[in-house]
């Protein structure tokens, strides 16, 4: 299901199958992608106005995805998100990832694309791990926590930015 720019759509219910459902630029009420492996895919892109939910999204059950495309480091609020298992937010169009995430409540993975800025604030998922790609910066926020943080093949340097904050450079 793909709900593109300038759409309107009130409700959306999956079923027992992974679905894909699509945002951008639109207006959803609430979505229930049901049973299955789904993803749920968020567009914001720089110089445009986001997507706008007045409801629930719920991944229901199965390994659920949040793929985020967002640039111009904007916040998302992903409390109205549930039953999601993981975040990704690596950028599937030509810009750069960067966005702050807040209420990343009881996720198991969050992910990031190769020279993504993340920050995460407001946020409790003490089981998640963090896995960063080659080139970018994680600043978690002193109201982040999180279970572990990771990179594969690559170094990490990390420094106290104040508040106390915690900044990640991968390299």
């Amino acid at each position: 299901v793909i709900d593109g720019l300038g759409s309107v759509s009130r409700n959306v219910t999956g079923t027992a199958a992974g679905e894909i459902f699509e945002l951008n630029h639109g207006w959803i009420g609430s979505v229930s992608l049901g049973d299955g492996d789904d993803k749920f895919a968020y567009n914001e892109f720089a110089g445009l106005a986001g997507p706008s939910i007045s409801g629930t999204i719920d991944g229901g059950s199965g390994w659920d995805t949040i793929a985020l495309s967002v640039e111009g480091g904007r916040t998302v609020d992903l409390s109205d998100m549930v039953n999601f298992e993981r975040v990704n937010t690596g950028n599937f169009t030509a810009g750069t990832s960067d966005v702050r995430l807040i209420n990343v409540n009881g996720f198991a993975e969050i992910e990031t694309a190769l020279q993504a800025k993340l920050a995460i604030a407001q946020s409790s998922s003490p089981s998640a791990t963090v896995r960063l790609a080659a080139s970018t910066t994680l600043v978690l926020e002193s109201s982040a926590t999180v279970g572990w943080v990771g990179a594969a093949s690559a170094s990490i340097e990390a420094a106290q930015t104040g508040n106390p904050a915690l900044s990640i450079n991968v390299t």
